[in-house]
């Protein structure tokens, strides 16, 4: 019985010890605590006179600062903003009531506004994420700045449609099986000439300049001081040696070819890339009496030269 009563009692004090350590540690107010009611007293004893359950004020949009939770901001955050908003400008408490320090507005205020603040960005909602595709403009440039292509991608893509008028917004940018067939397709042309067709068969391309353009006067596109010409854009096949000619305009004179504007000196020059590959003199008196001698003989040397 000693035994079981020395036991009991052993347990007993052991418990009174652990309640007497823990009890105190329970009671403890941490800093964010005790922050919270000391704000809360700065409301009861400047706004809570007014603002209360039985006389809220104004009369019209009463304001209830009584039951208003300070350490739950959000449910009443249209209440805690319009506070704020009255005490940043100083308008409360009104004339004749007690006013707190400068220092007590100031630090009341900033606790308002840095606790509304971090409790709304605690509940930030950006919505569902949306994979934004690239559209054929943004293609077409990374297509450039990666394998120096220009590609006329609206040839190769079809029309990305567009959202209140603009054609980049990732909801607008919709993706389906067919256009991502296209995208394979246009991937495989583009890929062929980035890297070239060696089992491409030798030919021609020609490029005709309208006989209803003037060759007058400047081209846009082409170097300052030039008159007349053509600008070509034009993708190479594959690497290879290339023959670039020209043909100038025949025109029937007494039953013979001749070329138009023959009579004055010109100068024909071929570029690639903005550097010049090739530079021929025409025109001239001495071309001129050879074209008149024999014409046929001498658009024939012409079309040698060029």
């Amino acid at each position: 019985m000693r035994r079981a009563a020395g036991a009991i009692a052993s347990l007993w004090l052991a418990a009174v010890t652990i309640g007497a350590a823990q009890g105190p540690a329970a009671r403890a107010t941490t800093p964010a605590a005790a922050e919270t009611q000391r704000h809360r007293a700065w409301l009861n004893q400047y706004c809570v006179s007014c603002h209360n359950s039985r006389t809220a004020q104004p009369s019209n949009d009463p304001v209830n600062l009584e039951t208003a939770d300070v350490s739950d901001l959000l449910p009443q955050a249209a209440t805690w903003e319009r506070v704020l908003r009255k005490l940043s400008v100083r308008a409360m408490p009104p004339q004749g009531m007690p006013h707190p320090a400068e220092t007590e507005y100031v630090a009341f205020t900033k606790w308002l506004a840095g606790s509304l603040d971090r409790a709304w960005a605690a509940r930030v909602q950006p919505g569902e994420y949306v994979l934004h595709r690239l559209n054929r403009t943004e293609y077409g440039n990374a297509i450039r700045d990666l394998l120096g292509l220009d590609v006329d991608v609206a040839d190769l893509l079809p029309s990305d449609g567009g959202n209140f008028g603009f054609d980049n917004i990732a909801d607008s940018l919709r993706t389906s099986p067919l256009l991502l067939e296209r995208y394979v397709t246009a991937a495989q042309r583009i890929s062929a000439l980035a890297v070239g067709d060696p089992a491409t068969r030798p030919g021609t391309t020609d490029f005709a300049i309208s006989l209803e353009v003037t060759q007058s006067g400047h081209v846009e596109g082409l170097p300052l001081g030039t008159r007349g010409g053509r600008m070509v854009r034009h993708i190479f096949p594959a690497d290879g040696e290339y023959e670039l000619s020209a043909r100038l305009n025949r025109t029937v004179l007494n039953g013979y070819a001749g070329v138009e504007g023959w009579d004055h000196p010109n100068e024909l020059v071929f570029m690639v890339d903005d550097d010049v590959v090739h530079t021929v003199k025409i025109g001239g008196p001495e071309d001129h009496e050879a074209s008149v001698k024999d014409p046929i003989a001498m658009v024939a040397k012409l079309d040698e030269r060029l």
